[in-house]
């Protein structure tokens, strides 16, 4: 069972092909403002070895992140999948963050919201396989402060920006993992959580600035 995996939600974009739930091949994008360009050559590239209308499914990262990155896969996913008649699985762009190495114990993915807080996954690990405990959510800085106990590892894209807003925390700086994104969307697709018509449900926590301005807007009128 062949995939396609677009995921560039956040700094680190990254495309793979994944059998099942292994990852047959993936590359990283070196730079966020890189992505744009390099993402159709990127998935030309690694998708030479296959057919793409024998793709069993397209992976696409949902959010939260960026929300400009977040349209960009979506979009293409979904173009892909209609034109190739390849059903479209959503899967949390936050949970491509976990632990790697012999790490045990509570960990949080996190990616920074910027005003709107920080994006929070709370996960354990054991015996090296990380699950997650709660839902993808946009906590407050403060709120998050509270959550994260010296106890925790936070895993996420950016380090030095998250470092300055939770100043107790300890923090690791880490790539998707495109092993872990091929787990959750091979389980998703088993479960038959899978859209036909190249329509995925986004996730992006927080309005858009735009939606922000039309709600200002119509109490103004």
């Amino acid at each position: 069972m062949t995939a396609l995996l677009i995921d560039i939600a956040t700094t680190h974009g990254l495309v793979a092909i994944l059998d099942e739930t292994e990852v047959a091949s993936f590359q990283y994008f070196p730079a966020a403002f890189e992505t744009s360009r390099l993402l159709m050559p990127t998935i030309d590239e690694l998708m030479k070895p296959y057919d793409v209308h024998s793709l069993d499914y397209i992976a696409v990262g949902r959010g939260p992140g960026s929300y400009t990155g977040v349209r960009i896969a979506a979009a293409l996913a979904s173009a892909i999948g209609i034109a190739a008649k390849v059903p479209l699985v959503g899967v949390s762009s936050l949970r491509a963050f976990v632990p790697k190495g012999l790490f045990s114990g509570p960990f949080f993915a996190a990616i920074d919201a910027k005003i709107g807080g920080i994006y929070l996954a709370e996960g354990i690990c054991e015996e090296g396989r990380a699950t997650f405990i709660s839902d993808d959510a946009l906590v407050p800085i403060e709120e998050a402060g509270k959550k994260i106990t010296t106890r925790h590892l936070v895993v996420t894209p950016v380090a030095q920006t998250l470092a300055l807003r939770l100043t107790n925390a300890k923090i690791v700086e880490r790539k998707p993992s495109p092993e872990f994104l091929a787990q959750l969307a091979f389980a998703a697709f088993c479960r038959g959580e899978v859209a036909l018509d190249g329509m995925i449900e986004l996730s992006y926590l927080r309005r858009t600035q735009a939606e922000i301005e039309k709600d200002s807007a119509g109490k103004k009128g």
